[in-house]
């Protein structure tokens, strides 16, 4: 599911997502093993911070 949503992003050069912060275990994956195996199929660049902003309950994920 994860794969196909990255696949589905329109070519700009920077593009930024809102994820729940419960769900960024699922994008990095164990090791990181996940967000490695998207940036490699995809030649993509994503960036995700260490935490939410303060009072947000979202991370905002870079994409480029």
């Amino acid at each position: 599911m994860i794969c196909f949503f990255i696949r589905l992003i329109p070519l700009r050069k920077n593009n930024y997502f809102q994820c729940p912060d419960k769900d960024v275990g699922m994008i990095i994956g164990r090791g990181g093993c996940v967000i490695k195996q998207m940036q490699s199929q995809t030649r993509c660049r994503i960036q995700i911070p260490p935490t939410a902003p303060p009072g947000s309950m979202y991370r905002v994920i870079s994409v480029s």
